[in-house]
């Protein structure tokens, strides 16, 4: 046992004394602490900008006034369904919602947006194709989105949960 930690102890010391331990022993922590400061460098302290995200609501129902700022969300009011479909094709916002009247009852909102979204079943919304323009058949109402064979308007009928 005594040759064993007398034979150990002669390893140790000669690996320890070698120019290339040395030399590891103190250039791994040190490019290990450049990498880190280069990290920080190029890695801004300051904040990312927000984009803020505009929706449109219509509200049928009344009262739906307060809270219309959520984080980068801001909720735009349009006094009738005709303005947010207008603003909507315009690019003014990229989605709206309708607070039917009768909403307390039902616990139905209607979505519409430019957007593919999954499904929308066929009694919601129906595409009517045209030759020269694609229009939309929501809920009784008809949209058209001239020269847009590829956007077309979807309703999604969400209760609230």
């Amino acid at each position: 046992m005594n040759k064993t930690l007398l034979i150990f102890r002669h390893e140790f010391l000669h690996a320890i004394k070698r120019k290339g331990f040395i030399i590891m022993t103190l250039i791994v922590p040190v490019l290990a602490l450049i990498a880190i400061g280069g990290f920080h460098l190029i890695v801004s302290d300051e904040p990312p900008v927000l984009e803020t995200t505009s929706i449109g609501y219509v509200d049928e129902a009344g009262g739906f006034d307060q809270y219309t700022t959520q984080g980068t969300i801001e909720l735009v009011r349009f006094n009738t369904s005709d303005d947010a479909t207008a603003a909507l094709i315009n690019g003014d916002v990229p989605e709206y919602f309708v607070i039917p009247p009768d909403y307390m009852s039902k616990g139905v909102i209607n979505r519409y947006t430019l957007e593919k979204q999954v499904e929308t079943p066929i009694a919601i919304a129906t595409v009517i194709p045209t030759p020269d323009r694609v229009t939309t058949k929501v809920a009784g109402m008809i949209i058209p989105t001239p020269g847009r064979v590829k956007e077309r308007v979807r309703a999604t009928n969400r209760p609230n949960s």
